[in-house]
């Protein structure tokens, strides 16, 4: 038996990935927000612990020690051969601006999430996934 989708619902289908799919490449973080993405990378990479927190809020900066420490042991090599960074988007998750890029590397491997959080334009953490 096949079961025939009336040709709306497949317009419909068709139309709603189509805006999505333009919805995901017009998404694009502000340069301000950019730039201070990169610079934490680069201090992670460099274990520049005074340039990773450099824009953090006060309360959020002895838990990013740790987080530099994760992603320089984890990136630092990756992050010198070179990426590249895709903004995703932004989520509102419990008072914080959420920033989501993904990196592609180099070297070809694996790629990552990278997680800002920022809140009254102070970071309170930046994450790898």
């Amino acid at each position: 038996m096949i079961v025939r989708t009336p040709f709306s619902i497949r317009v419909a289908w068709v139309t709603f990935i189509l805006v999505a799919m333009t919805q995901a490449t017009w998404a694009q973080a502000p340069q301000s927000l950019e730039d201070l993405m990169k610079r934490m990378l680069s201090a992670a990479q460099a274990n520049a612990l005074d340039e990773f927190v450099a824009q953090a809020d006060p309360s959020a900066k002895i838990g990013m020690t740790r987080q530099m420490q994760d992603i320089n042991r984890e990136l630092g090599p990756r992050i010198k051969q070179g990426y590249v960074a895709t903004y995703w988007g932004s989520l509102n998750q419990e008072g914080y601006e959420v920033h989501v890029w993904k990196l592609e590397f180099r070297d070809g491997k694996d790629d990552y999430l990278v997680t800002l959080a920022a809140k009254n334009q102070k970071v309170a953490g930046m994450w790898v996934h």
